[in-house]
C-alpha cells in the first residue's frame, strides 16, 4: 500500500487516509484496515503512540471528503458518497475498539492495560470472596453445553438445565468464550460487520435459584447500574470499578440478570467492601427472560459505556474481546 510522504501531512495522517481508501465499501471496514495496517507495519514499523493516533485522524478527513470533490493529490480517492457512508459506519464504533484492533494488527496486546490487570488478578486468586457466598471451586456443578447448535432460544437453555439433572444445590455453568447459537437474532448483529453476529460469550454464567444473594468478590465502588429491561438483555445490572493502587488503570466487574430490588439505594462511586452483598439473582420475568443465573464478567476498559456492556462478541474479533474481557475465572477460581 503506497503512502504519501508529503510534508504537508504527518505520517500517521497520510496512513489514516490511505486506510480510509481501503475501508471504503468493505463489509467490515476496520477488518480491511487492519490487513492494510499489518502490511504497512511489517515494512515500516510504527510506534505505539503513532498507532494510537491513527483512528483520531480519520473522522476529520472523512468529513472534509464528504463535503468536497476529490483532489489530484489525495492519498485515497473517495467520492462524497463513499466518504459519508464510511463516516456513518465508523461513528457506530467506540474509538478505543478501533485503537485496540489496530494494536492487534501490529502484533501487540489489543488492550494495553490487560497484561498488568491479569497479572494482578492471578497473583491474588486466593484472596477473593465468592460471588455466591460459597466455595465455587468445591461446589457441585453441572456444566451446560450451551454451544450446542440446537440451543437456539432461552427456552432451549431451560431444557438443557433440566437435561443436566441439576438440583437447587448444584450450580449450572455456562462457559466463557463459548460460541452460542442462542445469540443469532438481529439484536446481536456485529458492530463491525452487519452480516456477522456477536455470538461468543464474554462472561461466565452461574445458574442458581432466583433470590440467591450475590456478593462483591473484592473491594471497589459502584461504577454504574441500570435495568436493561429488554428481552434477551441483562435486566438489572450492576458494574463495579476496582482501582488497586499498584495498577495504572482500573478494571471492572459486571453482574447481570439480577433481581430488580438489587438496584435500590445504589449510587455511583458508592464504596463496596469485599464480600458485601450487592444484590440477588433475578427470576425470568425481570432478568431479560433467561433462566435464573448470574452473568459475571471482567472488563479492562468500559469503552465509555455505563450500566451495560457487551456480553458477547464476534468470532472474528475474539482476540480483541478476550483482551477487553479476560477469563472470569481469574476471580471466580473455577475451571469447569
Amino acid at each position: 500500500m503506497a503512502v504519501s510522504t508529503s510534508a504537508r501531512k504527518r505520517p500517521t495522517e497520510a496512513l489514516a487516509q490511505a486506510l480510509c481508501g481501503l475501508m471504503a465499501g468493505a463489509a467490515d471496514p476496520l477488518g480491511r484496515a487492519c490487513i492494510g495496517l499489518a502490511s504497512h507495519h511489517a515494512r515500516h514499523p510504527l510506534l505505539e503512540v503513532e498507532v494510537a493516533q491513527l483512528y483520531d485522524d480519520m473522522p476529520a478527513w472523512l468529513h472534509m471528503k464528504a463535503a468536497a470533490e476529490p483532489c489530484e493529490d489525495d492519498v485515497a480517492s473517495l467520492d462524497q458518497r463513499q466518504a459519508r457512508a464510511l463516516l456513518e459506519s465508523l461513528q457506530q464504533i467506540e474509538p478505543a475498539l478501533a485503537h485496540y484492533l489496530f494494536r492487534a494488527a501490529c502484533g501487540w496486546v489489543p488492550c494495553p492495560h490487560e497484561p498488568a490487570i491479569v497479572s494482578w488478578l492471578s497473583a491474588r486468586r486466593e484472596q477473593f470472596a465468592s460471588v455466591l457466598g460459597r466455595d465455587l471451586a468445591c461446589a457441585s456443578k453441572k456444566v451446560l453445553q450451551l454451544g450446542d447448535p440446537g440451543i437456539r432460544s432461552r427456552e432451549d437453555w431451560s431444557v438443557a438445565i433440566d437435561a443436566s439433572g441439576a438440583t437447587d444445590q448444584d450450580i449450572t455453568v455456562g462457559r466463557y468464550a463459548e460460541v452460542r447459537a442462542v445469540y443469532g437474532t438481529p439484536a446481536y448483529a456485529s458492530i463491525f460487520n452487519p452480516a456477522e453476529r456477536r455470538n461468543v460469550h464474554l462472561g461466565l454464567d452461574l445458574g442458581v435459584p432466583a433470590g440467591t444473594p450475590v456478593h462483591a468478590p473484592l473491594e471497589g465502588m459502584v461504577h454504574s447500574f441500570a435495568d436493561n429491561d429488554v428481552a434477551g438483555d441483562y435486566g438489572p445490572t450492576i458494574i463495579l470499578e476496582h482501582r488497586p493502587d499498584s495498577l495504572v488503570a482500573p478494571f471492572y466487574t459486571l453482574y447481570g440478570h439480577l433481581h430488580r430490588p438489587s438496584l435500590d439505594n445504589l449510587a455511583q462511586r458508592q464504596p463496596i467492601a469485599r464480600g458485601q452483598r450487592i444484590g440477588w439473582i433475578g427470576d425470568s420475568h425481570e432478568n431479560g427472560g433467561w433462566p435464573p443465573h448470574l452473568h459475571f464478567q471482567i472488563m479492562t476498559d468500559m469503552l465509555g459505556l455505563s450500566g451495560n456492556f457487551y456480553g458477547v462478541g464476534e468470532v472474528s474479533k475474539l482476540a480483541l474481546w478476550k483482551s477487553i474481557c479476560p477469563d472470569p475465572n481469574l476471580i471466580l477460581g473455577m475451571s469447569p
